[in-house]
């Protein structure tokens, strides 16, 4: 497999996982499934990453040592620190003289990652919770941890638990994240044989088709290389260098959705994080009600592998809301173990976009663009402030709505080609290009949008006081 282009070999991937789940639904045993998905993880790994399997396990056994002789109070913080200083020395290991990783390797280490930082943190939990039980603190079930965090696991997980977790060929390469506790719940779900698959299954298939065949048709005009040749600088003009970087921005999309509408195919052709609707589950969280012994009956949905909206991701009117709902397991991660866990409450957002750019990669590509989501999302929400405090027509909000819905967009489009052309550079003749309108107005719209909405409270003030007199 060592000349086969590592793009054919992320399809084969995963269209064989979508059709491999089929048969594998059909394993009777507890064992049977953790074992064979498991086995199938690193068999895979092994087959496409070749002698690279070897980062991913080191960057294993080291955290299960930290799991297993790591004080609780210490444990989430310890395993946060390892995974990601490791992530580190992964993308600098052509300075130790190593060989430098594959970017299939490098899928699977950031998917590691994430799972393996979360399953030393839920341990810590149960823990912490087992620990009051015992001592006598009633506290232990309270509401607010069955709020915050999923449902409590039944037992800590051993080495093997631990390894069949992280290799799990579900999602090992592109998501979606998912936590112990959702596997927990699959190799122990009986009935998964059993599931109705035919309505989720064709749902996501039916849009893989149309986002493939709008890909491979945009796709053939429209592409990071145009964006980097000297023809973007000096032959186009401002709007259509606009259009340029949006059409980019669309291949990506259609890109994305469909690999993570097949990742998605390939949860619910094994059956793999289904749960009743009374389950409440959410996407990476899995069960946020206990449901006992109705967990797998009456309608099912797979929530919590829904990696991805579409439809919120193309018309929401914010950055926020549509980057709420793009790679929506990785962003519960976020929220779960960065933004509600870091200590300074006034930096959380901050801390949350530099741990996503530096889960990307160290390239100045990826700050630069979540550094630029925080200065829009700011100025957004003083926009949303002063929209909210103006009475307007309804017509007038109709258009204000769809004006947000667009301008939001294009400021997506213009982050994400730093995303997209990484070196300084590159980023900074393209944003140039561009006139930095984005900087530009979100800075403006930071200043004025507060002036403006003192201004008009002002105006209502004399016109009350009017009033009364």
């Amino acid at each position: 497999m060592a000349n086969i282009p590592d793009e054919i070999l992320y399809t084969l991937i995963l269209i064989s996982s979508v059709f491999v789940g089929f048969p594998l639904r059909h394993l009777k045993s507890t064992s049977g499934r953790k074992f064979t998905t498991a086995g199938l993880g690193v068999l895979t790994v092994l087959c496409v990453c070749h002698v690279d399997f070897a980062y991913s396990f080191i960057c294993f056994v080291i955290n299960t040592l930290i799991i297993k002789l790591t004080h609780l109070k210490r444990l989430t913080l310890l395993s946060f620190i390892w995974c990601f200083t490791y992530l580190l020395f992964f993308r600098l290991t052509h300075l130790f003289g190593l060989p430098e990783p594959s970017r299939l390797a490098n899928a699977v280490q950031l998917i590691q990652t994430l799972k393996l930082v979360s399953v030393a943190s839920d341990i810590g939990e149960y823990r912490r919770d087992l620990y009051k039980k015992q001592a006598g603190d009633s506290s232990a079930d309270g509401k607010k941890y069955h709020q915050r965090f999923r449902l409590q696991l039944e037992v800590e997980p051993d080495v093997v638990d631990l390894f069949c977790y992280t290799y799990c060929y579900v999602g090992l390469f592109t998501g979606p994240f998912f936590t112990y506790r959702t596997f927990h719940d699959y190799i122990n779900n009986s009935s998964v044989r059993t599931l109705p698959l035919f309505a989720p299954l064709i749902s996501r298939l039916m849009k893989l088709v149309v986002f493939v065949s709008m890909y491979f048709y945009i796709n053939k005009y429209f592409s990071v290389a145009g964006v980097k040749s000297s023809h973007f600088n000096h032959d186009y003009s401002f709007l259509f260098r606009m259009f340029y970087v949006a059409m980019v921005f669309l291949v990506a999309r259609f890109r994305f959705y469909s690999a993570w509408l097949a990742a998605e195919c390939s949860c619910i052709s094994l059956g793999f994080g289904a749960y009743a609707v009374e389950c409440k589950a959410r996407t990476g969280n899995g069960p946020t009600a206990d449901a006992n012994e109705t967990q797998y009956v009456g309608e099912m949905t797979f929530d919590t592998v829904a990696n991805v909206d579409p439809w919120n991701c193309e018309f929401s009117p914010t950055v926020r809301m549509k980057m709420r709902n793009w790679n929506k397991s990785v962003q519960w991660w976020l929220v779960t173990y960065v933004h509600r866990k870091f200590p300074i409450k006034s930096t959380r957002d901050l801390a949350v976009l530099v741990v996503s750019a530096y889960w990307h990669g160290i390239n100045v590509g990826f700050f630069g663009a979540f550094c630029t989501m925080l200065l829009v999302s700011k100025a957004e929400d003083s926009l949303q402030k002063l929209i909210v405090n103006t009475q307007l027509p309804t017509t007038l909000k109709l258009a204000v709505h769809l004006c947000c819905m667009f301008m939001s967009m294009r400021s997506v489009d213009y982050m994400y080609i730093s995303f997209a052309v990484l070196e300084w550079e590159h980023v900074w003749r393209v944003w140039s290009c561009l006139n930095w309108w984005v900087h530009i107005s979100a800075i403006g719209l930071i200043f004025v949008c507060p002036l403006l909405t003192v201004k008009q409270k002002t105006n209502e003030t004399s016109e009350e006081m009017k009033k009364k007199q």
